[in-house]
């Protein structure tokens, strides 16, 4: 992360394969490689035409299958791209900053420019809810306005771009903001005099509104979502106790400073972990109810959208029970696993060994050449480990085992068998 040269990577995923093989290291094909030191930018497209022309000239070629013993057309398209989202503007053309930010809703983005924040922020989320939903009424909660319009209009025909953003930074994005903002962590917050001064601005939230004082200093009252002194320590106390199996996640624990309470350095693997199993444990004792249950629908609702099994019927119900346009692309790319970076990571992190990927405990490396396969156990030893000496009774067992179970010595048992029926020629 020190260094500033920026090499790119692009990646292929055939999804032709069974699910539990086309996201596996052996499947992925490096493509292309665009050195750096600086990324590609808009001139990704010189470097990606190479690759285009290759799909281009997929897209109809004679192929022999060896399974029918016959020759049949091969079509092999691209459904989608998979990148986090400045490349995502790169690789569209449609730009993800500014007031049409959003692919998705696209020139039907509804945006506010905040004038102290200097940022775009998107406030017509509730587009998405049922037309006689209370929300949509409630002004003095959102933007100050009634909501009377649908969700917008989804892209079709020739306006469909075939790449679907990586839900995954999404995910991390959400994480982050979300922790920094119950926290109250420098740089991480979402609720700063700034935000508040917005607040005061556009009319809405009049108990947030920053109070000035006599000493030319400024009060924010505290939102109900912020935690004190003694629960953010009670939330990190239950972080740092938390252990997950070993390859399951990074050691959040390392992440958790005690004195002050704040948590700090997490990784895309650690939000995910975070987000989908520890944090609604971690907050159920604290915060008011009606914060940590909203808390805790938006993590069930990642936790449904990250599955392997999606139903399509489950998928409609949660476009209604969560205003984001994420479950719509759900249900045209699959299970989002087939969408994320995380397979792409461990492709680049496992060349080379280093104390941030070295391998795991329960790795099996596959043991010494000079043991046959059915005697490598899996996983490595931990600390010393105790010779055992087996005695004979052990070893004949043993033995019997791998003449009867080892494919590796079949060659020798049906020499050996050649051999019996020579010397017996009239024993069957």
């Amino acid at each position: 992360m020190s260094v500033s040269h920026s090499t790119w990577l692009v990646v292929l995923m055939p999804y032709n394969l069974p699910p539990w093989l086309c996201m596996k290291k052996l499947f992925l094909f490096l493509s292309l490689l665009i050195p750096g030191p600086s990324a590609p930018g808009n001139n990704i497209d010189v470097y990606m035409r190479p690759l285009v022309d290759e799909l281009k000239e997929l897209w109809g070629v004679n192929t022999y299958d060896a399974s029918t013993n016959s020759n049949f057309t091969l079509r092999a398209g691209l459904i989608w791209t998979v990148s986090d989202f400045p490349a995502y503007a790169n690789l569209s053309g449609w730009s993800t900053k500014g007031k049409l930010a959003c692919p998705s809703c696209h020139k039907e983005t509804k945006s506010i420019r905040l004038s102290n924040s200097y940022k775009d922020i998107f406030m017509a989320h509730r587009r998405w809810l049922e037309l006689l939903h209370a929300f949509r009424m409630d002004k003095d909660s959102f933007d100050g306005m009634k909501e009377r319009e649908g969700p917008p209009r989804c892209l079709i025909g020739e306006q469909v771009l075939v790449e679907l953003k990586d839900v995954m930074h999404t995910e991390k994005n959400v994480c982050d903001s979300l922790i920094g903002t119950l926290m109250n962590i420098d740089g991480k917050t979402k609720d700063h005099l700034k935000g508040r001064r917005d607040l005061e601005e556009m009319g809405i939230r009049n108990e947030l509104h920053p109070q000035p004082l006599s000493n030319d200093k400024v009060y924010l009252p505290p939102a109900c979502f912020l935690m004190d002194k003694k629960e953010k320590e009670t939330f990190c106390n239950v972080l740092k106790g938390v252990k997950v199996l070993d390859g399951y996640a990074a050691s959040i624990s390392r992440c958790i400073q005690g004195k002050p309470p704040k948590i700090i350095g997490l990784k895309s693997q650690d939000n995910h972990i975070l987000m989908q199993q520890l944090l609604p444990m971690a907050i159920r004792n604290i915060l008011p109810k009606y914060v940590r249950y909203v808390i805790m629908k938006l993590c069930r609702y990642y936790r449904q959208l990250f599955s392997k099994v999606l139903n399509p019927s489950d998928l409609f119900k949660m476009e209604k029970d969560i205003g984001k346009i994420l479950s719509s692309e759900a249900r045209l790319g699959g299970p989002v696993h087939y969408c994320w970076m995380y397979p792409i990571e461990r492709y680049l992190a496992s060349d080379v060994e280093t104390i941030h990927n070295k391998t795991s405990q329960n790795h099996d490396d596959g043991g010494d050449d000079t043991v046959l396969p059915i005697f490598c156990m899996p996983g490595r030893p931990i600390g010393a480990t105790n010779v055992v000496k087996l005695g004979y009774d052990t070893l004949a067992i043993a033995h019997s085992h791998v003449l009867f179970n080892c494919s590796e010595i079949d060659f020798l048992r049906t020499e050996h068998l050649n051999i019996l029926s020579h010397q017996n020629p009239k024993k069957t």
